[in-house]
């Protein structure tokens, strides 16, 4: 009988779960002209986030692109500044992702409790109406 084993090997170098708690964000109240809003909703004011992961790693964010009404009527994607909890520190957003400020070279480990900051800047002579975008959050190994 002719007997062949088969040993399969695999690793796993880098592994990263994001859940993002606050699945909405918005401001509310706004005028135009208005500059560096923080968020209205949710109410504390940041988006959390829950990661577990296995080695260092850093958070990131991309928009989606400028913020419309549907009626052709914009606010630049880079009104919007993201930092961890510091304005002055803060990055506008782009269409490409990003590191958060903040939230680079976390420390592993399970279930850890994040969050960061957006503000809004409101151009001049903006009609009202209600503007969208998406956000995209993801994870990578801090370098």
């Amino acid at each position: 009988q002719d007997v062949d084993t088969y040993t399969n090997l695999f690793s796993i170098n880098f592994y990263i779960e994001i859940t993002v708690v606050d699945s909405t964000h918005g401001w509310s109240g706004l005028s135009p002209g208005d500059a560096d809003v923080l968020l209205t909703e949710p109410s504390d004011e940041d988006i959390d986030l829950t990661v577990s992961a296995n080695g260092a790693f850093t958070i990131q964010v991309k928009g989606s692109g400028d913020l419309s009404d549907g009626n052709g009527h914009t606010i630049p994607l880079s009104n919007i500044k993201v930092h961890a909890s510091d304005l002055a520190s803060a990055a506008s957003l782009t269409t490409s992702y990003q590191n958060v400020g903040g939230l680079e070279n976390q420390a592993r480990g399970v279930n850890l409790n994040l969050s960061f900051k957006l503000w809004i800047t409101v151009p001049d002579n903006l009609p009202p109406g209600t503007y969208t975008y998406t956000l995209y959050v993801q994870g990578v190994e801090a370098s």
